[in-house]
């Protein structure tokens, strides 16, 4: 997580005062096993290379007067955007170095990268901050690996469509259309299948579910044992195009549905053919998102 710092918070005394003060709340409310690591620096880049520099339990400040010697010991693929294949192409064009990186011009630099992420970066380097990158969401999906006695074809079916409800539920939260689904089943034997349809860009969960009633016709019989579900064909509201013959009643309706749940529970209201699977398939925190509270 990334926190601006701003006003007297930006002095490196009261910036070191709120890092501990994080610290040590973590300690008191979720115990000794639980450390985090904290990087201070001038830009966001630079923050998230300096809370990799010293971990478990690391507190790095970067200084503008450091740059950018501080960075010389590190590796290439040791800078946030440097993977494998970043680093070999750099390799490529001559730079082994975090030294030799930081000499280059910003148009060598956007060369390399084959783009204006190029200059990005060296603009970090420098210590300067750019404006945030707009992102377009692409997908939206849900999987799950069935318990035992869901390992059936009707077993597989009822929890599959909870999934959809739920990447429904975090599409319209978005505030996205979606225009393709895709139906991934994989069994205990057997490759993993897959099934794509495509239908007028929609957001209510009863579009989806019908979808997947169709695709799930074209499922062989079997013992299934993970499936998961994917919405594709992403646009936010202000580009969505409503067809002549769109009411939005069942938008409306999923919108209500959302409302209530989120007002008195989860699953206060939901449709019938969602009951089957109810309690499973319960919502987890991945690696590259944080659900929202009402997901849970």
């Amino acid at each position: 997580m990334i926190c601006r710092l701003t006003g007297s918070e930006q002095i490196p005394e009261n910036a070191l005062a709120l890092a501990g003060k994080l610290k040590g709340t973590i300690k008191e409310q979720a115990g000794e096993c639980l450390r985090c690591s904290i990087g201070i620096a001038p830009n966001r880049w630079l923050s998230k290379t300096a809370s990799e520099m010293k971990k478990p339990d690391g507190l790095t400040v970067i200084r503008l007067a450091d740059l950018p010697k501080v960075l010389f010991p590190l590796e290439l693929e040791d800078l946030c955007g440097i993977g494998p294949r970043m680093a070999r192409r750099l390799h490529e064009a001559g730079v082994k170095t975090i030294q030799e990186l930081c000499a280059l011009s910003a148009r060598e630099m956007r060369f390399i990268w084959g783009s204006m992420n190029g200059e990005r970066l060296w603009r970090w380097l420098k210590g300067e901050e750019t404006e945030e990158v707009p992102t377009r969401r692409g997908s939206v999906g849900h999987s799950h690996v069935l318990e035992p006695e869901f390992r059936t074809r009707g077993g597989a079916l009822s929890v599959v469509r909870k999934l959809v409800s739920k990447a429904a539920l975090r599409l319209r939260k978005m505030d996205y259309w979606a225009s393709r689904v895709t139906l991934q089943v994989q069994f205990s034997r057997g490759p993993t299948r897959e099934y794509k349809a495509k239908f007028e860009e929609a957001q209510d969960t009863p579009t989806f579910l019908k979808a997947l009633n169709d695709l799930w016709e074209n499922v062989p019989a079997g013992s299934p044992f993970w499936v998961g579900i994917c919405l594709h064909g992403l646009v936010p509201t202000d580009r969505h195009i409503p067809t002549f013959w769109e009411d939005g009643k069942r938008e409306k309706l999923s919108t209500v549905v959302d409302g209530i749940n989120e007002k008195y529970g989860r699953d206060t209201l939901s449709y019938a053919v969602l009951q089957a699977a109810k309690g499973k398939a319960p919502t987890r925190i991945p690696y590259n998102w944080v659900p929202d509270l009402s997901e849970f």
